[in-house]
Formats: C-alpha cells, sequence, structure tokens
C-alpha cells in the first residue's frame, strides 16, 4: 500500500525527507546462487541509493523460499511478480531478469544490469586453451578469459559435456535459438547452479552454460575456476551466443507513478559512474587481485565448494580428539 507522508522522515540514517516524500514497500528473495549474500547486499545497496536520491522513504521484505515468478505459460502470476501484480508489493528487485511474460504482468525499469552467455570451466581444464604466455602465467590469471586467444563457446560446447540450469533462460534460448549450431549442441539440464558447479569442480570435462553475471561472481570468489565468454571476433564462423543477452531491472504495476522515480534515479547513477561503481564494488575479482596459492585466495576458493567436506573434517576431527583424550584418562586412571 503506498503511503503519503505528512511528516518529515528519515531513510536509516539518510538526510530528513521533504513533506511530499513517499513510502514504498518492496520484496526480494534470496537469490538461488553459492554467493546469495553479495547479490543480496548489492540490491540493498542499490535500492538505498535509489531512494536517497528519488528521496522517499520504502521497506524491503523478503520472501522466505519465493518463486521469481512470470515463467512462461503462467496465466496467474505467482512468486515475487505475483506480489507486484496483486499490488501487495510496489516493487520487486532481485536478480530478475526482463522477459515477454513477464512484461504482461509488470512494467520494468531501465536496467541496471546486463549479462551475456557464458561458459563456467575448471582453470586446469583449459590450460590448453591458453595462449603460451599465458600458461606461464596462469595463476594470477583474471577469472575470465579473454576472446582474444581466439577459444570460442561453440569449440569448448564441442570438446566438453555441457549443462544448463533447469528452467532457465539460458535454457531457454538452446530450445528457442534459430541458430543452427546452437541446436545442435543442446546441453543436458542440472536442477540448481550449485550442482552445476560441483559437477565442473569434479569433472575436468564439464562446462557449465549460465549468463556471465552469475559466473563471474562464482569465479571471482573461487579460483579454481574461470569464466569464458562469446568470442566477438568470429560472427561468421558459427559462435555462440552473439545474439544472447539478459537485462536486470526493477518492476513496478503497470502504469505505476514511481517508475519514473527509479528510472531518473538509475540514469543519474549511471551518469555519474556510482552504478558501475557499485557493480564493480560487489564484482570483486580475487583471484585477479591475489595469488592463486595465497591465503586470500585459498579462503575463497574453500568457501563455495569445500563447505561440506570442511564440515566432515571439522566433526572427524573433534572425534580423534575425544579419543584421545580417553585414552589418556585411563592412562591415568591405570
Amino acid at each position: 500500500m503506498i503511503i503519503l507522508l505528512s511528516a518529515i522522515g528519515i531513510i536509516g540514517g539518510q538526510q530528513p525527507m521533504s513533506v511530499d516524500a513517499f513510502h514504498l514497500t518492496g520484496v526480494t528473495l534470496t537469490p538461488n546462487h553459492p554467493r546469495a549474500d553479495v547479490l543480496n547486499s548489492f540490491f540493498h545497496e542499490l535500492i538505498a541509493e535509489i531512494a536517497s536520491i528519488g528521496q522517499f522513504s520504502y521497506n524491503l521484505r523478503t520472501m522466505p523460499g519465493a518463486k521469481y515468478g512470470g515463467a512462461v505459460g503462467e496465466t496467474k502470476p505467482e512468486g515475487l511478480i505475483g506480489e507486484v501484480y496483486n499490488k501487495r508489493a510496489d516493487f520487486v528487485i532481485a536478480d530478475l531478469e526482463i522477459t515477454d511474460e513477464r512484461k504482461e504482468f509488470v512494467e520494468f525499469t531501465r536496467p541496471f544490469m546486463r549479462s551475456k552467455l557464458a561458459v563456467l570451466m575448471r582453470r586446469s581444464s583449459n590450460q590448453s586453451l591458453l595462449p603460451t604466455d599465458d600458461k606461464m602465467s596462469s595463476s594470477s590469471s583474471s577469472s575470465s578469459l579473454s576472446s582474444s586467444n581466439q577459444t570460442t563457446l561453440r569449440s569448448l560446447m564441442q570438446q566438453n559435456k555441457r549443462a544448463v540450469v533447469r528452467g532457465s533462460l539460458v535454457e531457454q534460448y538452446f530450445r528457442t535459438s534459430k541458430n543452427p549450431y546452437v541446436y545442435h549442441l543442446i546441453p543436458s539440464t542440472v536442477p540448481s547452479l550449485q550442482a552445476g558447479i560441483e559437477m565442473v569442480n569434479n569433472s575436468l570435462d564439464f562446462i557449465l552454460i549460465s549468463d556471465s553475471i552469475r559466473l563471474k561472481l562464482i569465479a571471482a570468489n573461487d579460483c579454481h575456476f574461470m569464466v569464458v565468454e562469446p568470442s566477438d571476433t568470429s560472427p561468421n564462423n558459427g559462435e555462440i551466443g552473439l545474439d544472447f543477452e539478459l537485462e536486470y531491472a526493477i518492476g513496478f504495476q503497470h502504469d505505476s507513478p514511481f517508475l519514473n522515480h527509479f528510472d531518473n534515479a538509475l540514469e543519474q547513477m549511471e551518469s555519474e559512474g556510482k552504478l558501475s561503481a557499485l557493480i564493480d564494488q560487489h564484482w570483486i575479482d580475487y583471484c585477479s587481485t591475489t595469488n592463486f596459492n595465497d591465503d586470500k585466495a585459498n579462503h575463497h576458493v574453500h568457501s563455495l565448494v569445500d563447505d561440506e567436506t570442511n564440515g566432515l573434517i571439522e566433526r572427524s576431527s573433534c572425534s580423534l580428539t575425544l579419543i584421545l583424550f580417553s585414552i589418556l584418562i585411563s592412562f591415568i586412571i591405570w
């Protein structure tokens, strides 16, 4: 519900607002991503900056276990899209892509992020693809493979087992693209991004296909992985993904009087460089700014794929300690 304020308000420590300010209710969810903490931080800081520019207050409600909504075939929107469509919230902010199906139910702001098709692979599995100079320094190379070495997504998909996340827009791209090379390389599916990451981690000949925004956040924090994007040097050689782009935006009710406030704020952030700075702040590439073998890099490596293993080691260590302690007590008593 929209509440017009008649008194001066304060947004979480921001400067007092004018009497003509307004209050909005937003919805979000916890993304199904290993670095959901980074994504959530980004969305909260983005909406806070928009509110500061637009001089309004807001509360942002997280819906546990919610879906994004607006999927193909939905006649009544569910999830986050359904909350806005049914006027239980004024806006939705999340890793929510603009699609024709969702535009039936909500209206989107200008995009705040764009993403391309990309591949996640093990670093050690791509050594033969790197130029000689890069092989010598691969321990400190960027988490993204430059297209300058002529490696293409098409060649990687031909040489490796491949998968996409089931129900994702990337899977939809492979099944609906008019590119004949795409049709002949339709991948298998995995139930979640995490499942795909684990398969890549456990196999040198397995790649996960998704969008670059999601994958770069993984490779930037786990130095076992790297991301390969389409090579724009071979548009006439059957490269895959050049016709694929996702746009992330904030969703509103149709004809919402507040959408322009968000658009104007996003435009201002973009022109002042604040939007790109905010993205860079959250998509820090730790694997290019630290040595691959140093403590900081290893911390990020273990944080994504080894949590369960570390838990087993901790429990084993505790058990061993108890056994040794019991033996010591028995010896003392004896």
